[in-house]
């Protein structure tokens, strides 16, 4: 009996029919194209607010060259499919008016804009401020963008408020300014959820401060261009008192230029912990890099060209457990090296402050020609500093004393080489007083041949000092900033090529990515951020024991510009290590790295070149085996470094 798909009896050969036309229809279901990506022009507020609102993930929004006003923004891109807001000339889409405001927004790119509103007022943790562009949210940037506010009273010009994460500003320029504000500040709430900020902050200072969600955390900024500051700090990190001083915030700011930033004596304030400011170039500002409040911030690796400018310094800092180093400082009008005093927590005159464990090494100082290191600056009760090292560095100059030990409490002096007036009684373990023998190089003072710093170095104070101010390895450390070699120079002061929306790319200037901050997925083994003093960043990720062969994490990290890497991978050895094959974009890099070691020391391989495009790309490291000594397979990653060639 023949019967049809309405009979009320099917055939066998029927229900075959019938179970291929189902698969085929699902079939057809599942792989109908997904709508792409789309490409909107606009060239009105109306249609810009329209985009916005509509925008999907992967979306551009190119605005045409004119004015535009202000708007919130609260787009939702992903990290493989950011959404984008462009010029469709660089600098020619202009902001005029209000204030461009990203409201829990995520994976948004501003890029190629201008911004020369007088801003707008909003209430950020109960204070009105006054903004030009405010950041609530997590992964979003700000590039190749131009900022020339016309402001009138305090203004922030970007303003990263509140629990925001991962957020960058990048190549762009900053500048003129002459009212009171920031050019750029990732502030905080000032007090704690269901907490009273106490009276002693004794306890917080000490490590044992409640968590504050409400802090701007790994924020990046790198590549600007910020000149002509004659009010305020032009960055400021942290800001929230003492409900932000003792959060670990994760913040670089790396490979900028600032230029004749005078506005405060404080060029960048940090004031929160767990920071690092390094390879940026200073020119001929008044006032100095300053880890103000808040532990554990690293600064290394920076050019302060100051040209004897008044007001001009170098390095200051306050509290606990700070690293400097790697610094190049010439021709500072003002202290080159301040290491502060302080007051007691709990006095009311509380201002700054008590150093503890200050690591000052393998700096160098030219053209001390007016102001002293020092050693215990200011403070109202003169507490001096504690267990701090001043080791390594090479100070030369004609001021009447180069050394200032105003109050020294137990400071460790050791392998420190200087020319000129010490002003004070040293030993020559502490300070030998000899001609360092420099020698000019692409106008930097460098050693010589025939330094009498080669190899001179205390090794007890350099293990985190594993390149110089070249970006150069160090093998048996030179005192100083500079290590005499004939490698190729990485690392060079800046300029206005290298950095802000002209810049061609990425300057000579390394990529660093911290394994303890960088997105990561893994292959179901828990990771965490372990603490270390010696630790690029003063931390570094590692796995748990429960890692076995053929486990992994994953980075994805940002290359800003093409071109051919030197990759560098660090790390921490001890006994239960394994060994691990780092892939990027799925195909081995280098050869494998054995992390065992009898004893915990860190180390630095080199893995070789790599060409990459712009753009994300993952760095997979996978366990392969391990020592047959190691009792374990858990591995470390503390950076990874990707160096232009």
């Amino acid at each position: 009996m023949q019967t049809n798909l309405y009979g009320s009896v099917l055939s066998k050969k029927s229900w075959v029919s019938l179970v291929m036309v189902f698969t085929l229809l699902c079939s057809w279901f599942l792989f109908i194209p997904k709508a792409h990506a789309a490409t909107i022009n606009v060239s009105t507020n109306s249609q810009l607010a329209s985009a916005v609102a509509n925008a999907t993930p992967g979306d551009v929004i190119v605005l045409a060259d004119g004015n535009y006003s202000g708007l919130t923004i609260q787009t939702q891109g992903t990290a493989t499919a950011p959404i984008e807001i462009r010029a469709a000339n660089q600098g020619k889409a202009v902001f005029n008016t209000g204030a461009i405001y990203l409201q829990n927004a995520a994976y948004t790119i501003l890029n190629g804009i201008k911004v020369t509103t007088s801003g707008s007022t909003f209430t950020v943790d109960g204070k009105s401020r006054k903004v030009g562009v405010l950041i609530e949210g997590d992964y979003n940037e700000i590039t190749r963008s131009t900022f020339q506010l016309n402001a009138s009273g305090t203004t922030e010009w970007v303003l990263i408020a509140g629990n925001s994460n991962h957020n960058r500003v990048d190549y762009s320029e900053f500048g003129p300014n002459s009212q009171s504000g920031h050019y750029i500040m990732p502030v905080g709430y000032g007090t704690i959820p269901g907490v009273t900020n106490p009276s002693d902050r004794t306890s917080w200072a000490n490590y044992n401060s409640p968590y504050n969600p409400n802090m701007p955390r790994y924020t990046q900024i790198d590549h600007n261009y910020f000149h002509d500051n004659a009010a305020g700090e032009s960055i400021c990190l942290g800001c929230a008192g003492m409900a932000g001083d003792y959060q670990d915030t994760y913040m670089v700011v790396e490979n900028n230029l600032f230029v004749n930033c005078d506005g405060d004596a404080e060029i960048v304030a940090i004031k929160s912990s767990n920071n690092t400011v390094r390879y940026n170039t200073i020119r001929t500002s008044s006032g100095m890099l300053s880890s103000r409040s808040g532990n554990k911030n690293s600064i290394y690796g920076n050019f302060m060209l100051q040209g004897n400018k008044s007001g001009a310094g170098g390095i200051k800092m306050y509290e606990k457990d700070h690293k400097v180093y790697n610094n190049y400082i010439e021709n500072a009008s003002e202290y080159p090296i301040l290491i502060g005093a302080g007051d007691n927590y709990t006095s009311s005159s509380f201002a700054h402050a008590q150093v503890y464990r200050a690591m000052v090494v393998n700096n160098t100082l030219v053209g001390v020609n007016n102001r002293p290191v020092i050693i215990g600056h200011g403070s109202n009760d003169n507490l001096p500093p504690v267990d701090s090292v001043f080791a390594n560095n090479i100070v030369t100059g004609s001021a009447s004393s180069l050394l200032n030990k105003r109050i020294t409490s137990n400071t460790v002096f050791s392998k420190n080489i200087a020319q000129g007036t010490l002003g004070t009684s040293a030993s020559q373990s502490e300070f030998w007083m000899t001609d360092p023998q420099l020698t000019t190089v692409n106008g930097l003072q460098k050693l010589s041949s025939s330094s009498p710093a080669i190899n001179y170095a205390n090794t007890s104070y350099t293990s985190f000092v594993t390149t110089d101010m070249d970006g150069q390895s160090r093998s048996t450390p030179d005192t100083g900033a500079d290590e005499y070699t004939t490698a190729a120079i990485v690392m060079k002061p800046l300029t206005t090529a290298d950095v802000g929306p002209g810049a061609a790319g990425s300057s000579s200037s390394p990529l660093r990515f911290e394994g303890e901050t960088t997105t990561v997925t893994t292959s179901g083994i828990t990771t965490s951020s372990s603490s270390d003093a010696a630790a690029s960043g003063g931390a570094y990720l590692q796995t748990s024991s429960s890692t076995n062969t053929g486990s992994w994490v994953e980075f994805t990290v940002n290359v800003p510009t093409a071109g051919t890497y030197n990759v560098n991978f660090g790390y921490k050895k001890n006994t239960g290590r394994g060994t691990t094959q780092l892939k990027i974009d799925g195909a081995n890099q280098g050869s494998t790295v054995d992390q065992y070691a009898s004893t915990a020391s860190f180390a630095t391989s080199n893995l070789g070149s790599v060409n990459l495009s712009a753009g994300n790309h993952s760095l997979r490291f996978t366990v392969t085996g391990k020592n047959s000594s190691s009792s374990s397979y858990a591995f470390t990653v503390d950076y990874i470094e990707l160096t232009p060639n």
